[in-house]
């Protein structure tokens, strides 16, 4: 058997063996980097998920309680007695909360100096007339309370859109993510095995080269 094939033969199968090693070690590098990759990416979309969620939940929760308020003074309760209880209270947060109550006394205050001026404080005119302006007032009031928690209640609704949006990036950019990574293993796996079949090769042509010179 000649030297020359041997020494060949076995050169050619240790150039293989390290061919293949150092095809996976660099796959599995690569698939770990991409690995690594999709980790720190995902952690920053979630990261800054969560802080468009905070800096959007205010609004979100102004919106939601505005429903609320709007729900209960419309009647729109669960049952009967909730629906009563609920508006009482929706009710006094209207009177409490817009200034209604002071502009009410001042008017009714404004109108008994106006006909105790005329000496008819007490008449029939008198409690007519503000019985009128009660009713004027709390109507108008209303409706602007009613219009000011709507605006509340849109603005709680365009927040709400934009948290879905939100979402939606997040879980498109997590997606894409992934599914990057998982490519990335995939071809690490196929080029594994292509560097596992080239090393059988190498093989088999170094053990030819020797056993094939002996004949």
């Amino acid at each position: 058997m000649p030297v020359g094939a041997i020494i060949g033969g076995v050169a050619s199968i240790g150039g293989a063996i390290l061919g293949s090693k150092a095809q996976k070690k660099a796959a599995n590098t690569a698939a770990q980097a991409a690995a690594d990759n999709t980790a720190a990416n995902n952690a920053l979309a979630l990261n800054i998920y969560g802080q468009n969620k905070a800096t959007l939940a205010p609004f979100v929760g102004t919106g939601t309680q505005a429903t609320g308020q709007i729900n209960s003074l419309l009647g729109l309760g669960t049952t009967p007695a909730a629906q009563q209880t609920q508006y009482q209270n929706a009710f006094k947060n209207f009177q409490n909360s817009t200034g209604y109550q002071f502009r009410q006394n001042e008017g009714m205050r404004s109108l008994d100096n106006s006909y105790a001026s005329r000496g008819v404080g007490q008449s029939g005119a008198a409690a007519k007339a503000a019985l009128q302006y009660g009713q004027n007032l709390a109507s108008g009031e209303f409706g602007n309370y009613l219009n000011a928690l709507t605006g509340q209640q849109g603005v709680g609704l365009t927040a709400a859109g934009a948290q879905a949006g939100v979402s939606t990036n997040f879980v498109n950019q997590t997606t894409a993510n992934n599914n990057n990574a998982a490519s990335a293993a995939a071809n690490a796996a196929i080029a594994k095995g292509n560097a596992t079949g080239n090393m059988w090769q190498g093989v088999a042509g170094g053990l030819g080269s020797i056993f094939g010179s002996s004949f």
